[in-house]
């Protein structure tokens, strides 16, 4: 089945698009996101899947980094399921309840937002400019999807990321203005 997650004709990375990246990728690969053998399958049949770029798919199977971009992504697939299937019991089905605190984790705490600064450092005027309108292109796609009624939570937080990023540019800016 297509994922109901991420739209693989996108080109993009699910993680990368996270952190603000919507760069197409010429190398993508299929990440079920409740995994172990019975439970891949029934990602497989419900959808929930995303695509990545082979480095953050390898960060996810191989170190323990990676957990947090699991997690992430697991979390994201019970949200998409409950919306998707809302008559469908997820922990009948699944095992488990990823949502059991019903919260979810922020980007910020699962992308690697180190990146943000290291591109701060880096950036002239124009390349700050690039980061900006970036980052505000993320947050009217994620209040775009909040406004058409295909709420989640995930939109939410992402939103408040985006925003808080937004403002960490706009500091920059500043700073360098005053000095």
């Amino acid at each position: 089945m297509k994922s109901i997650m991420h739209d693989k004709r996108d080109g993009t990375c699910y993680l990368c698009m996270a952190a603000g990246d919507y760069t197409r990728k010429t190398i993508l690969e299929e990440h079920h996101a409740i995994h172990g053998t019975a439970n891949r399958r029934l990602s497989e049949k419900w959808g929930l899947k995303v695509y990545l770029c082979p480095a953050h798919h390898r960060r996810i199977h191989d170190s323990k980094d990676g957990r947090k971009d699991d997690l992430y992504i697991q979390r994201a697939a019970q949200d998409a399921f409950r919306e998707r299937y809302p008559h469908e019991d997820f922990r009948q089905i699944f095992g488990k309840n990823i949502l059991a605190d019903d919260t979810l984790p922020s980007v910020s705490d699962t992308a690697d937002k180190s990146c943000l600064d290291a591109q701060l450092k880096a950036a002239d005027d124009d390349g700050i400019n690039t980061l900006m309108n970036k980052r505000l292109k993320q947050l009217n796609d994620c209040i775009h999807q909040i406004m058409t009624k295909r709420f989640s939570k995930i939109a939410v937080f992402e939103a408040l990321d985006s925003t808080r990023e937004l403002v960490k540019i706009l500091e920059e800016v500043e700073r360098r203005k005053a000095g």
